[in-house]
């Protein structure tokens, strides 16, 4: 009986204990504070009482926010605490709106603790809440920033976030989950969040997701890794320029995958500090976006990078609905800031003249899908333009990193030690304008290697933008590029030509044209193209004549129009920009077609 007396004593006790450890929050409308129960859940109706609640709770709690609108002063108020698990009843259904916070830093979530997870709601940074300087905001507004170990970030919707970007108010990460001393830093997720984009009230772009450390030094034994981060499943949306979604820097062991990113102006996956290692991006999906996959490495090394199986849609303009007296109508959401300069292409101008000039800037956006602009720079918007159709051409955005579209970008930069990025393997993307087809209107980067060692491109389809910048291989003074190409192709298979840095294509790429030299063809460089010369006849294995590989040339109507169409070897044709090579041995008929802009 005793033994029986102290089980059921350990037993309350335990379930006492475990009790204590998770507290519940509602919006409550009767004005009780409640106990924190399920049956009798916190108060946190207002500002103070939520506030109030989250102040007081200590390690280990795991926090039950139901169903509302909560409001909060965050980090000025609270932080939390280790081992704590803030725990919503589901994006938009418990919704958490920051309120003015009186501060530069106004975060709603804050702390150096590990342990922390957060899942299940929706954060309103309430940018357009927080103090005002001289008629302009004046804070960094954020959702979360978090230092330590197993941390976790699941299925948030986040708005409202940014920042001015001057000195005093610094850059603005609206998650921000990372390493706080050089022993910490591992197990950081974000998965199945929503970043809805930034506040409208800001001119300019944000890193939204960052996890990062900060070892000084690309060794294993370095400490301040960010070990073990995992960005995957998130989408991004976002109508600024000069956004970086994904920033995972000082990182060993990183996984960015599944994520999408819609006309999102800026480098969906970003980094370019602290050094890299055995990094895999895979499988997303970038749509209209003007920069893809940008890596900087700035004295530090990146090494041992998988980027395969992505699709990068560039940039290429916005379609318009019309303009009607001086406000443009696109047909999606555009990515303009005031200031940006534009053209407009492809018009059927039924009144005014603004419209006929070279060039325009951007001077209101009335709304995501709309904006008037001004013939000068700084000038009064144009009120008396009527037209249909057609599309705009962005010609610049007003401080963006880079303006011109880019797929994928790699390299390293200046200063006294420069880290050649090693082992990478860019295998199966497909890279192509935001179009209904094949063509680009505005003209973009595809892959642009710069100083790579060690790495394969292979098994890309890249459209030809109409400025050979399909695929870069660059070399800086003092550093030369070993990269292999192979298998790479426009979409409608011929080749994809790896070019240098004045546009010419690398010698070495000649080992994948799809005709072999040596037997009859002499191949050579010559002003960014491919040469292509008969050598004649040449003396066979026995010491007579063979037939040379290219020796008559022949009507192109049948080649052009079957490649099984009758022919002789030494047999070749031209058509339209084509070379058409007979490859067939005089019974089974075989033609193969080169395209004639590369050669």
């Amino acid at each position: 009986m005793q033994r029986f007396a102290f089980l059921l004593i350990l037993v309350v006790l335990t379930t006492a204990a475990l009790a204590e450890s998770e507290v519940y929050i509602s919006a409550r409308t009767d004005g009780q504070d409640g106990t924190g129960t399920p049956a009798d859940p916190f108060n946190g109706s207002t500002q103070q009482k939520f506030d109030g609640v989250l102040a007081k709770l200590g390690p280990g709690t795991t926090i039950h926010i139901g169903a509302g609108t909560f409001h909060t002063k965050g980090e000025a108020s609270f932080k939390l605490q280790p081992n704590t698990k803030v725990r919503g009843a589901g994006m938009e259904v418990t919704k958490i709106i920051q309120d003015g916070t009186g501060k530069v830093s106004a975060i709603v979530f804050a702390g150096r603790a590990d342990g922390v997870e957060i899942e299940d709601l929706s954060i309103d940074c309430g940018y357009q809440n927080q103090r005002v300087v001289d008629g302009k905001i004046k804070a960094n507004v954020a959702a979360i920033n978090l230092g330590g170990s197993h941390i976790a970030v699941r299925r948030c919707l986040v708005r409202n976030y940014g920042s001015p970007y001057d000195a005093e108010t610094g850059e603005n990460f609206a998650v921000f989950i990372g390493s706080p001393d050089p022993d910490n830093g591992e197990n950081l997720v974000v998965e199945d969040c929503i970043f809805a984009g930034m506040s409208p009230l800001c001119a300019a772009g944000a890193s939204v997701l960052t996890i990062a450390g900060g070892p000084p030094a690309n060794t294993l034994e370095a400490g301040n890794w960010a070990r073990g981060t995992v960005a995957r499943r998130n989408h991004f949306t976002g109508y600024h320029y000069g956004c970086h979604g994904v920033t995972m820097s000082g990182a060993q062991g990183g996984i960015i995958a599944d994520n999408v990113f819609e006309h999102f102006m800026g480098a969906c996956v970003y980094q370019d500090t602290w050094p890299m290692r055995d990094i895999v991006i895979q499988n997303n999906i970038m749509s209209d976006v003007n920069q893809g996959i940008r890596l900087a490495g700035d004295n530090l090394d990146m090494n041992n990078f998988q980027i395969r199986n992505n699709i990068l849609l560039v940039n290429d303009g916005y379609d318009l609905k019309c303009v009607e007296k001086g406000v443009a109508h696109t047909v999606i959401p555009h990515t303009f800031a005031v200031g940006n300069k534009i053209a407009f292409k492809g018009l059927k101008i039924t009144d005014g003249k603004g419209l006929a000039g070279d060039c325009a800037y951007v001077t209101s956006i009335p709304s995501p899908s709309s904006f008037t602009y001004s013939l000068v720079r700084g000038g009064a918007s144009d009120t008396a333009d009527t037209a249909a159709g057609g599309f705009i051409q962005p010609l610049d955005y007003q401080g963006c990193m880079c303006p011109a579209p880019e797929a994928i970008v790699i390299f390293s930069g200046g200063g006294e030690k420069l880290h050649p990025p090693k082992n990478f393997a860019i295998d199966r993307n497909v890279i192509k304008s935001y179009s209904s087809d094949d063509s680009c209107r505005v003209r973009s980067t595809g892959i642009l290697l710069q100083n790579l060692q060690h790495s394969l491109v292979t098994n890309n389809i890249v459209v030809d933008s109409g400025n050979h910048r399909d695929l870069l291989i660059v070399s800086t003074k003092g550093f030369s590029s070993s990269v292999i190409c192979r298998d790479n192709y426009h979409p409608d298979l011929t080749p994809l030509m790896p070019r240098d840095g004045k546009l010419n294509i690398i010698p070495n790429g000649l080992l994948d044209l799809p005709l072999e030299a040596g037997r009859g063809i002499a191949l050579m460089p010559n002003n960014g193209k491919i040469r292509i010369e008969a050598t004649g006849i040449g003396a066979g294995a026995t010491g007579e004549a063979s037939a040379p590989t290219i020796a008559r040339q022949v009507s192109p109507v049948g080649p052009a129009a079957n490649h099984n169409s009758p022919g002789k070897p030494g047999d070749y044709a031209l058509h339209s920009g084509y070379l058409y090579l007979y490859t067939g041995d005089g019974t089974a008929h075989e033609w193969k077609r080169i395209q004639l802009v590369d050669y």
